[in-house]
């Protein structure tokens, strides 16, 4: 078992949670909830229908003691203790895809809370991968001005990303995560043990934000530990833990080794800058054309497919500026390759070019663009958006 603790304000040590790595039980998770939430009576579970269909079949509003039988699963296991443990529990259930991570099912949750006259003491429990992660933080954030939550991801890319940071969103309009707040769980429980059943297009896509990690991990790495780093010779990097995943030549403790990793850089940036104004913004690699991408396909693209053409999109513009060498490029090219994905857009350059008028990050006519670069590991450049065509047809 693996910990990690996230200062939420910077060197507040009262202000703070905990992150756990590893496999994790329901006896556990019961002690979890009843040390970070000792007044909650009530706990609402929020999944979605691929979750659900798995762990909680035909659950509705209120778990009954004898019908153990028609579930199964550890996730189960967790409501069926709670219930025991005398807690009211609700199963909130969405519908899969982020399309679906909307103000619609925000309301539904909104909704479900104050019909059951949930108050602030009492629990969320997100139990999914990203989309409902981001929607039941949102939704936490704003019900009675914050309602304790705890995430339970149950996706690569949710275990290595998402559920730590604070920033919880929904879509809205044709923008992706444009409406949001900043708000932390109070605790998060990552168990690998889970990826052994997700699909294999539902693991690849979570290799987005690994490979994301992989080329941020050198500054991380000069940064706080003020040494050099090479990702490529360096044996348990991010880089070559993910080659050897790809190559199925990979142990359990190499996909904690992978997942723990990956959330302490993101644990470095987030405590440095916990709202996203200044370093954080190198989390962005690839995220800004990789957004664009996941809306324009109406959330068919899943993210780490689309972060990786947006991060295949930036290795490019990084030769091209002689920020990066043919051999660092070579390598990343033939990682992404590999992991099934091509770096030609789906899209026309003015598509994208629209969409990206349209991001959060755009300030006085300019986008912020987080670039590749071998020497320092990333840097961040404006683009007018008057040049941004020019960029995008590299």
């Amino acid at each position: 078992m693996k910990e990690l603790s996230i200062f939420t304000i910077p060197d507040d040590v009262s202000d703070e949670y905990s992150v756990y790595v590893g496999n994790i039980d329901s006896d556990k998770i019961i002690k979890i909830i009843e040390t970070k939430t000792p007044k909650a009576d009530k706990v609402c579970i929020i999944c979605d229908d691929n979750i659900s269909s798995l762990y909680f079949n035909s659950l509705r509003d209120e778990l009954v003691a004898d019908n153990k039988e028609d579930f199964q699963g550890f996730y189960f296991d967790i409501a069926q203790r709670l219930f025991e443990n005398s807690f009211e529990v609700i199963i909130c259930t969405l519908p899969h895809g982020d399309e679906n991570k909307s103000l619609e099912n925000s309301q539904y949750i909104l909704s479900l809370l104050e019909e059951n006259d949930f108050t602030r003491d009492d629990l969320i429990i997100s139990i999914g991968g990203g989309m409902i992660g981001d929607i039941s933080g949102f939704s936490a954030s704003i019900y009675k001005r914050g309602i304790n939550v705890i995430h339970l991801p149950t996706t690569l890319l949710s275990m290595i990303d998402s559920c730590i940071g604070g920033k919880t969103a929904i879509n809205f309009g044709n923008s992706k995560n444009s409406v949001g707040t900043f708000y932390n769980p109070c605790h998060v429980a990552v168990s690998p043990i889970f990826l052994e059943t997700l699909p294999e297009k539902e693991l690849l896509s979570g290799l987005g934000e690994a490979v994301k990690y992989s080329i941020i991990e050198k500054f991380y790495m000069v940064q706080s530990s003020h040494e050099s780093f090479d990702q490529f010779e360096m044996e348990d990097s991010i880089f070559n833990v993910i080659r050897k995943l790809l190559c199925k030549k990979i142990a359990h403790s190499d996909v904690v080794n992978l997942i723990y990793r990956c959330l302490r850089i993101k644990k470095f940036f987030v405590e440095k800058d916990p709202f996203d104004l200044s370093i954080r913004k190198f989390l962005n690699l690839g995220h800004t054309i990789g957004h664009c991408i996941e809306t324009l396909s109406d959330y068919e693209v899943p993210h780490g497919k689309a972060v990786l053409m947006g991060i295949s999109h930036m290795l490019k513009v990084s030769l091209k500026g002689n920020l990066i060498s043919e051999n660092f490029a070579s390598r990343y090219f033939d990682l992404i390759n590999t992991i099934g994905i091509s770096g030609n857009f789906q899209y026309s350059v003015s598509q994208i070019r629209s969409q990206i008028c349209k991001d959060k990050k755009v300030s006085n006519g300019e986008i912020s663009l987080i670039l590749p670069c071998e020497a320092c590991g990333v840097q961040e450049v404006a683009i007018s958006l008057d040049n941004v065509h020019e960029f995008l047809s590299v």
